[in-house]
């Protein structure tokens, strides 16, 4: 492992969140650990199976903290973005419930909807993308494959204009 370069990590599409993640901050902390070598623009990218265009995808996670502290869901991740609300998503197997901006409160029924709808429904389209940051929490039990799939789905359909908490939550 040379830390001064591009990685590029592929992990078993069969494990899941709780499986995987441990390691991916293990790789993550011995990238940050001080070093004469250290390159800046290094990136760090999942690799994966992307069917949409038969053929391997990458979803950069350079700069994403992974938290099980589940208190800090909600929060901004500098103060300097304390003027967009945050939209969280909590994410099972199968559907996404989101908790916005009241975050005290659990999903209303009309918030939970089908993971294979959300980018098929009006859902996503009724927030101003430029005044939000999107907080990711996923289940421990979900497919690395499938988180790796709903990140790449998420760039593509938001593009730039929305941003991303750096902090993801798995409980």
């Amino acid at each position: 492992m040379i830390s001064t370069t591009t990685w590029f990590v592929n992990a078993d599409k069969r494990l899941t969140l709780e499986q995987a993640i441990p390691h991916i901050q293990f790789l993550q902390n011995k990238r940050k650990k001080a070093s004469m070598h250290n390159n800046e623009n290094a990136k760090n990218y999942f690799t994966y199976n992307d069917t949409s265009i038969k053929n391997l995808g990458f979803v950069e996670f350079t700069d994403v903290n992974y938290s099980t502290d589940l208190s800090f869901v909600g929060k901004y991740d500098s103060a300097a973005n304390k003027t967009k609300p945050i939209l969280v998503h909590f994410i099972s197997e199968d559907y996404v419930a989101a908790l916005w901006p009241d975050f005290n409160s659990s999903p209303r029924k009309e918030n939970v909807i089908k993971i294979d709808s959300l980018f098929t429904n009006k859902y996503l389209n009724q927030f101003n993308r430029k005044n939000i940051q999107i907080q990711l929490v996923f289940t421990s039990s979900y497919d690395f494959q499938k988180y790796v799939s709903l990140k790449n789905n998420l760039n593509r359909f938001f593009g730039s204009e929305v941003e991303f908490s750096k902090q993801e939550f798995i409980y």
